[in-house]
């Protein structure tokens, strides 16, 4: 299989097919390593993590990653990742910098947004579940395929829409440190398993002013939260993994099996089982 240094000297502007604009491909670093290759290169990515940690070395700054962040890249960052916990997963979606341009001139009004904002953290992305879902299942078609231009326009902008929507609605809201870092902890196995009494904890304030913050800057309830997270872990652990289905569900923190199943349900529209036979995120 070849590496993903190899993947950046496929995706040099000579070095694609004919005809093609961009590639999404899924990646494994199985054991912890130090980074190697660093680089920069002559088109715009955009990569997540679907599994393990690590680090994202860029422009002198080692920045944390962890399953469910998103990040932008531009041709200019010297950047390469680095696993911390093993195996880190993640995937890239590397694509020619006239079609960001194009999107960025069509559709952003020339803002200094996405891939335009100077600032590494600007470029940092950390969705709900339910969002992260939502951009695997917009890109799969193109996982390990041929793109032209339409097919990479295609794929990329409702990724964009949503990633610039959450942007401005957070902002908008004044959302509270405290608060926006404890929706980046809540998707950590450690805190979802705690459960309503964990969050409570790790913000420092009480089961009220919790409540209270969450609905209002956020228009969840903690255990809402606590589902989401809890869902977006278990959908997946049934795609990446071939664990037992009552082994996830325990990981998950769910006391009550059939709880489980409902809120899977409700979500997802199919059951567990289903979900990892028809390969909702493909490998």
């Amino acid at each position: 299989m070849p590496t993903y240094a190899a993947l950046i000297r496929r995706l040099s502007l000579k070095g694609l097919p004919a005809g093609d604009s961009g590639q999404l491909r899924r990646w494994t670093f199985p054991t912890v390593h130090a980074a190697a290759g660093l680089h920069d290169h002559d088109f715009h990515e955009l990569f997540w993590v679907e599994e393990g940690e690590g680090l994202h070395h860029v422009n002198g700054e080692a920045r944390p990653l962890r399953a469910g962040d998103i990040v932008l890249v531009r041709p200019e960052d010297v950047h390469g990742l680095e696993a911390t916990r093993a195996p880190f997963v993640f995937t890239n979606f590397a694509f020619r910098s006239a079609i960001w341009r194009r999107l960025h001139a069509r559709h952003f009004g020339r803002r200094p947004v996405l891939f335009a904002a100077r600032a590494v953290a600007a470029r940092e992305y950390r969705p709900s579940a339910a969002a992260f879902a939502a951009i695997r299942e917009m890109t799969r078609a193109l996982l390990g395929a041929r793109a032209d231009a339409l097919a990479v326009e295609a794929a990329l902008l409702p990724v964009l829409a949503l990633l610039d929507q959450a942007g401005r609605e957070s902002k908008g809201k004044s959302v509270p440190a405290w608060l926006l870092e404890l929706r980046q902890r809540v998707q950590e196995p450690r805190v979802f398993q705690g459960g309503v009494a964990a969050l409570v904890e790790l913000a420092g304030y009480s089961g009220e002013h919790l409540a209270r913050s969450a609905q209002k800057h956020l228009g969840k309830t903690p255990t809402q939260l606590l589902n989401d997270a809890r869902l977006g872990f278990a959908a997946q652990q049934l795609v990446g993994t071939e664990r037992k289905i009552p082994d996830i569900i325990a990981d998950c923190g769910f006391e009550n099996v059939g709880h489980f199943y409902r809120l899977f349900h409700a979500r997802f529209g199919v059951s567990p089982a289903r979900y990892r036979s028809e390969g909702h995120w493909p490998d």
